[in-house]
C-alpha cells in the first residue's frame, strides 16, 4: 500500500505575500477571535419553542431569569418591581400592531436608556432593517405562544440571536416602568426588544446611559461617525449638505444634548428640549419660503412628549407660509407626539453631538436590498484582527521606550483608484472605523499613511521616511468602543495601522473602511523565508553567504489574501532572484586544541559535547558562558547533521559557532537594556534584519512558544528558536522538486524531519 502523502504549498516568491494557508490554522484563528458570549441560533429558538408547545409549558430563560441579577445591583434595592408576562397584564397582548412605528416606543421611568429608545424608534422607520432585528412572525396567539421570543443584534462583525422569555419587570399596579408603547399599551415588541438588548449587555442596569450610535450599530451593523458640535473647527463647511446626502443614502441619524456636569440629571429647558437626553433625527429637508432657503431637521423625543418651542415648532407662525403642496412634498406636518421640526442652525447651537450610522447594502439580502435601490450607496471592506502581546501589539508609537515597536502593529493596504463621482476635486471620501470588543476596553487609534512607492510592503522605522508619510493620526482619549474618521484622499495606495495606546495591550479589533467607489484592501504580511535585499548585497542564512545577482529580473506576482468579506487579489511588482544561491563561503575554524577538549576518540562531537564547547567558546570570546541548554545544542547540531547521525565534525561545529556569533550580534543590538533578553515583539524585526522574514502566523507561534506570559525571550531560547526556524524552513525546501512546485512528502519523511528539528 502506498504511503500517505502530505502536500505543502510552495513558498511565494513575493516577500510580502501572506504564506498560503497561514491564516487557516486553528491556533491562529482562535487567537484572532474576540471574546465570546452565550447566544442561540434560529434553530435553537425553534427547538426550544417546539419543546415548550409539546410539553404545554411556558419558556423560562435559564440565563436571564426573573431575578434580581437580571435587573442589576442598584435598582433591585431602590425600586419596587415584579415579574409578569404580557398575558398577565392585558387581556389581548400583541407583539406588533399594524406594523412598527417610531411612535411605538417610549422610555420608562426606572432606567435612563433614552439612547436605546431613540435608536429603536429610528429602527422602526426602516421596516426592512427592523424586521431583521425584530422577527415579525412572533405572536401571543393561542396555539403558537410559548412565552419565548427571539431578536437579532449585530455584534463585532456577526449577527447573533438572543432568545428570552416574556417575563417583564413591572412596577406597582402592573405599570410598565421600562420601555413600552404609550399609545398602544397592548403592543409588546418595545418591552421585549429592550429585554433582549439588556441580556446582550448582561442586565438592564447596563443600559443606564449610553450612546445612540452604539445602539444603532448593534441594530444595523453600520459604521458610526461622530461629530462634536461644540468644536466648530472640526465641522466641515458644507455640513448640512453632508448631513442631507448621508440621510439620502439611507444612513441613520441621532443626536444628543449633554446633561449639566454638576447634576448629571435629565433636565427640561425653557425651549422644550432636554439636557442629558438623546433624540432621533427622522428627516432632513431644504425648503424655500418667500425667497429664503430653510435648512430643517425633524427630530423625535423618546419621551413621546415635549417638543422644541422655537422657530418651526408646532406653534410657530412660519407654518402659515407653507403651502399644502410643500407639506406633502416634504412630509411636513404638525402633531403633538414628541416629533418636531427645527432649523439646522438652531440644532447646531442647542445640541452637543450628531451621530451618523452608515449602512453597506452588500451586507443585506432579499427585501433589505430595496432600501438602497436607486441610491448612491457605501461599499464596505472589513478585517477582523487582534493585538497579541509579544507578536503585534506595538502601541501608538508615542510612548517611550516603545516607539520602535509601532510598526509591529497589523498593517493594511488600501488601494484608492477611482475618485468619487460627486467630488468636485476628484478625491475619494473614505470613512475608517476601528472597533474593539465589549470587555477590557483600550484606548485605541488608527493611522493612515500614504505609500509613496505604491508597493504594499510592511513599513518599518528604517524605510518609513523613504516609502511613506502620515496622512492622518486619529486616536481616542477614552476607551471608546468604536472610533471613526472621515477623510478626503487623492487616489493612491495607503497603509492603515490600527493601534492601542500602549505596547503589549491585547484585544480584538474590527477594522472597517467605507468608500463610495469599490476598493481593494488586504492585510500586509510577509512569507516566512528569505527576502530579497538590495542587489549585490549578501543574504546571511545561518553561516551561509548567498550572493544575490546585481541585475535582478522584475516579475509580477499576484497577492491573494482572505478578508472577513471576500478574497482580494492584488497584483504588485516584485523582484525575484534569477540564479541559485552560491556555495557556502569560508568559515573560520574553531581552534583545534579547544575542539579536541570536547571531541570523542572519533574526532566528532554530539549534542552534549557541542553544548559544552559552545559555552567554553562564549567564555573565551565574551567573558561569560553562553548558558546553552542541551535542547538548544541538539537543534544547532541538527542544522548541520545532514545524515542524522547525532554527531558533527570540526568543520560543521565551526559553522555552528559562526551561526551563534552571527545571531548573538543581532541579539545584543536589540537587547538595549543589557538584560540578556529581548521582547518577543522584536522577533520579526530581528529576522528581517538578517534577511529572513516571518509571517504573522509564524511570528505568533514563536512568540507564544518562547516568549511566555511576559513576552520575554532569553539568549538561549532565542538561539534555539532561530535554529528550529532555519531547520524547519530548510526541511521544507528539501522536499520541493523545484521552486515552482509544491513540496510533497510521505508521512515517514515528514515525521523524521519534524522529530529532528
Amino acid at each position: 500500500m502506498d504511503q500517505q502523502q502530505i502536500s505543502f504549498q510552495q513558498q511565494s516568491q513575493s516577500p510580502w505575500e501572506p504564506f498560503p494557508g497561514s491564516y487557516d490554522s486553528p491556533a491562529f484563528q482562535r487567537r484572532m477571535q474576540p471574546e465570546s458570549f452565550s447566544t442561540q441560533t434560529s434553530e435553537d429558538y425553534a427547538s426550544l419553542k417546539a419543546a415548550c408547545l409539546r410539553d404545554g409549558r411556558l419558556y423560562e430563560d435559564p440565563d436571564f431569569g426573573a431575578e434580581s441579577s437580571t435587573i442589576g445591583p442598584e435598582y433591585t434595592i431602590s425600586r419596587p418591581y415584579a415579574w409578569k408576562r404580557p398575558k398577565e397584564l392585558v387581556s389581548d397582548p400583541k407583539f406588533l400592531v399594524a406594523g412598527a412605528s417610531r411612535f411605538d416606543i417610549a422610555q420608562g421611568d426606572y432606567i435612563g436608556d433614552c439612547w436605546f429608545v431613540a435608536s429603536a424608534a429610528l429602527l422602526a422607520t426602516k421596516p426592512e432593517l427592523f424586521e431583521r432585528v425584530v422577527p415579525p412572525e412572533q405572536t401571543f396567539e393561542d396555539g403558537d405562544y410559548a412565552g419565548i421570543f427571539h431578536f437579532r443584534f449585530w455584534y463585532f462583525g456577526e449577527w447573533v440571536e438572543i432568545v428570552i422569555d416574556d417575563r417583564l419587570p413591572v412596577g406597582r399596579d402592573d405599570e410598565m416602568k421600562f420601555a413600552h408603547n404609550k399609545i398602544t399599551p397592548n403592543e409588546y415588541w418595545p418591552a421585549l426588544l429592550e429585554k433582549a438588548y439588556a441580556k446582550l449587555h448582561g442586565h438592564y442596569e447596563a443600559l443606564e446611559g449610553g450612546l445612540v450610535r452604539e445602539a444603532l450599530v448593534d441594530f444595523t451593523g453600520g459604521i458610526s461617525e461622530h461629530f462634536d458640535l461644540k468644536k466648530p473647527e472640526k465641522i466641515p463647511d458644507d455640513f448640512f449638505d453632508l448631513v442631507m446626502r448621508t440621510f439620502q443614502m439611507s444612513s441613520i441619524l441621532g443626536a444628543e444634548i449633554w446633561s449639566d456636569p454638576k447634576s448629571l440629571q435629565v433636565e427640561r429647558m425653557p425651549n422644550g428640549l432636554y439636557k442629558g437626553h438623546a433624540y432621533s433625527i427622522t428627516n432632513v429637508a431644504k425648503i424655500t419660503i418667500r425667497g429664503r432657503e430653510h435648512q430643517l431637521l425633524r427630530l423625535r423625543n423618546p419621551y413621546a412628549m415635549d417638543e422644541w418651542q422655537g422657530e418651526w415648532s408646532d406653534s410657530s407662525p412660519i407654518w402659515q407660509d407653507v403651502t399644502e403642496e410643500q407639506k406633502q412634498d416634504f412630509n411636513l406636518r404638525v402633531e403633538d407626539e414628541g416629533e418636531f421640526w427645527m432649523p439646522f442652525e438652531d440644532f447646531m447651537r442647542e445640541f452637543d453631538n450628531l451621530d451618523l450610522v452608515h449602512l453597506d447594502p452588500s451586507s443585506f439580502t432579499g427585501n433589505l436590498q430595496t432600501t438602497f435601490k436607486g441610491k448612491l450607496v457605501w461599499n464596505e471592506r472589513n478585517h477582523k484582527g487582534r493585538w497579541i502581546k509579544g507578536v503585534n501589539a506595538g502601541g501608538c508609537g508615542l510612548l517611550r521606550p516603545y516607539e520602535d515597536l509601532y510598526y509591529t502593529n497589523p498593517q493594511y493596504v488600501v488601494h484608492l483608484v477611482d475618485p468619487d463621482p460627486t467630488d468636485t476635486e476628484d478625491k475619494c471620501i473614505v470613512i475608517i472605523s476601528i472597533m474593539q470588543g465589549r470587555t477590557d476596553r483600550l484606548m485605541i487609534g488608527v493611522d493612515v499613511h500614504l505609500m509613496k512607492d505604491g508597493v504594499p510592503a510592511l513599513l518599518d522605522g528604517q524605510n518609513y521616511g523613504e516609502r511613506a508619510f502620515a496622512v492622518k493620526e486619529f486616536r481616542s482619549r477614552t476607551a471608546a468602543r468604536e472610533l471613526s474618521c472621515r477623510l478626503r484622499l487623492n487616489p493612491g495606495t495607503y497603509c492603515v495601522i490600527p493601534n492601542a495606546l500602549k505596547a503589549n495591550q491585547e484585544g480584538p479589533f474590527l477594522l472597517r473602511i467605507l468608500t463610495i467607489q469599490k476598493i481593494d484592501t488586504s492585510l500586509i504580511d510577509e512569507s516566512t523565508g528569505p527576502i530579497l535585499p538590495r542587489p549585490g548585497s549578501t543574504l546571511v542564512i545561518g553561516a551561509i553567504d548567498r550572493k544575490l545577482p546585481e541585475t535582478p529580473t522584475p516579475s509580477t506576482t499576484p497577492i491573494t489574501t482572505t478578508t472577513t468579506t471576500t478574497t482580494t487579489s492584488i497584483t504588485t511588482p516584485t523582484i525575484t532572484p534569477t540564479v541559485a544561491p552560491s556555495a557556502p563561503g569560508p568559515v573560520e575554524r574553531i581552534d583545534d586544541d579547544m575542539y579536541r577538549q570536547f571531541a570523542g576518540e572519533d574526532y566528532l562531537i554530539d549534542a552534549k559535547d557541542l553544548r559544552d564547547l559552545l559555552n567554553a567558546l562564549c567564555l573565551s570570546a565574551y567573558g561569560s558562558e553562553g548558558g546553552f541548554s542541551l535542547e538548544t545544542a541538539r537543534s544547532l547540531l541538527a542544522m548541520y547533521d545532514t545524515w542524522h547521525l547525532g554527531v558533527v565534525s570540526s568543520e560543521e561545529a565551526s559553522k555552528v559557532w559562526a551561526f551563534v556569533k552571527n545571531w548573538k550580534e543581532r541579539f545584543d543590538r536589540f537587547d538595549k537594556d543589557n538584560s540578556r533578553s529581548i521582547d518577543s515583539l522584536e522577533l520579526r524585526r530581528i529576522f528581517r534584519d538578517s534577511g529572513f522574514s516571518l509571517s504573522l502566523a509564524s511570528s505568533m507561534a514563536l512568540s507564544v512558544r518562547y516568549g511566555g506570559r511576559l513576552g520575554s525571550i532569553g539568549f538561549d531560547d532565542f538561539i534555539l528558536l532561530v535554529a528550529k526556524t532555519k531547520r524547519c524552513y530548510d526541511s521544507f525546501i528539501s522536499f520541493q522538486p523545484n521552486p515552482k512546485e509544491d513540496a510533497t512528502v510521505n508521512l515517514e519523511q515528514w515525521m523524521e524531519a519534524a522529530l529532528y528539528l
